[in-house]
């Protein structure tokens, strides 16, 4: 089909959806009781008819229609045109999966009859109401039963269809705005967004934090272990800024470990309490420009941090970094919600050396993979890397409330049983202090640490073979998800001598043996298949593991990403949420798992 053709067919779709919600906001308004159960469904409603109406004018407008100005859907690739043609076309056909909702459950068939006939085949939503049909207690009955929850599960789709089509768009425009900066070229006048329609949709925020990360850095040869700037003074001098974001270590008090064992601090900064995220530097050897590098670095990463923590909750708020003349190392703070106690427990700490038979439920750990694989996703989608995916930096905070409770329950023993069971709701993954964008240069030191190494691609053990690439962050992400499913430590999973050089191959095979042999029965074959995708490097749905070629290194961003979407993100997705029917006929994109609750 021509661009001209699907330009008017996905046009036409956008059109019919937005009938429909003109249609199904037309029936429950005709619900004259459950005034505020009314009032809800309509809000949600009108909310989403708000971003199809914002997607069909960011999609179908010309940015300067007088000057012969194409549309932003014309300007993408003709994959991505066809993507968001079948998409819209599928949202549609989703939606009048339902029965009309004042026609399936009447109260005599002479109803149900003029009902069904009042509107076109093709469109069985819009429909005529019959104002019979809601007469007597009987028909309040089935509102309040029944019907109510189906009107839930349409808002809920309307939902979950924008969401898709605004993520993919998302992830393409993430896409051509890196490849034009590596080309050293401005976006074309159609790529550029309406600001109000794109911070609308949410978009904006992402496309900001990658323009951030795709600015040119100084020259770095020394790879991730540059040190940062200790003379900012010559800095100055040189009109170089480097500290937009940086603070003077002065500014942090009190910060010591929660524990002996702790790789954090917690700390005061301004008004608050912070989690202090550091990393040794080596001296002030390093060459002006390395120094350079780094504080640029830094800044791009707070700066990135800032953008994804309002979309992804489980990315913390950092609030700035300094260089920690102190301790020898340059510091990442995030700021520690008000509401939460401040102090930390990490995965590590939590999951078990040995096999127990009690443990947080598969929803809570199906919910948690599905969040981590989501973050991971998001950080990829800016391009960058987290390099430094482990187990010890997701960390975990109890709610103040929930602990004074505890504190003051009768039954104190009765109250630690049910929190020892369940996981904190509040977490955050941490480790970003070695994370860079996807093209700078990468340390090849090497690590003999057989508890970081376990997390580690077979191919990042000791001296590194390869520079550090997105595929490698999703094989870490795969030993987590491992241990999220079986409930135990990655490296009680597999055989070590703490005498011997460890085979950083055999590690991965044992994982993969394990992942095998018990995540079908302990977690579901379904999880075990995303673990496996994850640890095998091999992306695409229900692969063939002795015919389908492995996802390496070399393959493109874009291709990583959309297969990673599409057979680890949503997978996990229908695993945490299945609770909409619609999600089950989803196969790329991601979610945010908020139910809608009307009942």
């Amino acid at each position: 089909m021509e661009v001209a053709g699907l330009a008017v067919g996905t046009l036409s779709a956008v059109e019919t959806l937005l009938n429909i919600y003109k249609a199904v906001s037309e029936i429950v308004d005709n619900v004259k009781s459950f005034q505020n159960d009314r009032a809800a469904i309509l809000a949600k409603l009108n909310a989403e008819r708000t971003i199809t109406q914002n997607l069909r004018e960011l999609l179908f407008e010309a940015p300067e229609p007088n000057h012969g100005r194409a549309t932003l859907f014309e300007a993408l690739d003709t994959p991505m045109q066809h993507s968001i043609n079948l998409i819209f076309i599928e949202f549609v056909r989703n939606i009048q999966d339902y029965h009309p909702l004042d026609a399936r459950y009447q109260l005599s068939p002479a109803t149900a009859t003029h009902a069904l006939e009042a509107g076109p085949a093709d469109n069985p939503l819009s429909v005529t109401t019959a104002e019979s049909v809601w007469d007597g207690p009987r028909a309040r009955l089935r509102w309040a039963i029944w019907d109510k929850k189906r009107l839930a599960g349409i808002v809920g789709d309307f939902e979950m269809w924008n969401r898709k089509i605004t993520q993919l768009l998302e992830l393409n425009l993430l896409g051509r705005q890196m490849q034009m900066a590596r080309l050293q070229q401005p976006l074309s006048a159609e790529l550029r967004l309406q600001p109000t329609v794109a911070e609308a949709l949410g978009i904006s925020d992402a496309l900001a934090a990658q323009a951030k990360a795709v600015q040119t850095l100084p020259a770095d040869n020394g790879g991730d272990d540059a040190a940062p700037a200790h003379d900012v003074a010559s800095s100055a001098a040189a009109g170089v800024v480097v500290d937009y974001y940086k603070r003077p270590w002065t500014d942090l008090r009190s910060a010591r470990r929660p524990a002996p064992e702790s790789k954090f601090e917690i700390g005061r900064f301004g008004d608050g309490i912070v989690l202090v995220d550091s990393k040794q530097y080596q001296g002030s050897a390093q060459g002006y420009a390395q120094r350079q590098s780094c504080g640029a670095r830094l800044n791009q990463l707070v700066s990135i941090l800032q953008n994804l923590h309002r979309l992804e909750r489980a990315i913390p708020h950092c609030l700035c970094w300094m260089e920690r003349v102190d301790k020898g190392a340059h510091s990442l703070l995030f700021g520690i919600p008000p509401h939460l106690e401040p102090r930390p427990v990490s995965l590590f700490d939590a999951l078990p050396g040995t096999s127990v038979s009690a443990g947080p439920g598969l929803e809570e750990r199906y919910a948690m993979a599905y969040e981590l694989a989501s973050v991971v996703d998001r950080l990829h989608s800016v391009s960058w890397v987290h390099k430094n995916l482990r187990s010890d930096n997701i960390v975990f905070y109890h709610a103040k409330e929930a602990l004074r409770l505890r504190a003051s329950s009768s039954s104190s023993s009765a109250a630690d049983q049910v929190l020892d069971k369940v996981l904190p709701p509040d977490w955050f993954l941490y480790g970003f202090e070695y994370a860079r964008p996807v093209d700078s240069a990468t340390s090849l030191k090497s690590d003999s640490n057989f508890e970081r190494n376990v997390y580690r691609h077979p191919h990042r053990w000791g001296v590194p073979t390869d520079a550090f690439a997105p595929v490698h962050d999703l094989y870490a992400l795969g030993v987590v998800l491992l241990e999220l499913g079986m409930w135990r430590r990655a490296t009680t999973l597999v055989p070590h001598d703490a005498s011997r050089i460890a085979d950083p191959f055999n590690i991965r095979n044992s994982l993969v043996a394990r992942a095998r042999k018990h995540l079908g029965f302990s977690a579901s074959s379904r999880y075990r298949d995303v673990v496996l995708r994850c640890l095998e490097g091999r992306f695409e749905p229900d692969h063939d593991v002795h015919n389908e070629a492995a996802v390496t290194a070399s393959d493109s961003d874009t291709l990583l990403a959309s297969r990673f979407r599409s057979s680890v993100v949503d997978e996990l997705r229908l695993l945490a949420y299945p609770d909409r029917a619609s999600s089950q006929r989803i196969r790329q994109g991601v979610w945010q798992g908020e139910s809608i609750d009307v009942v």
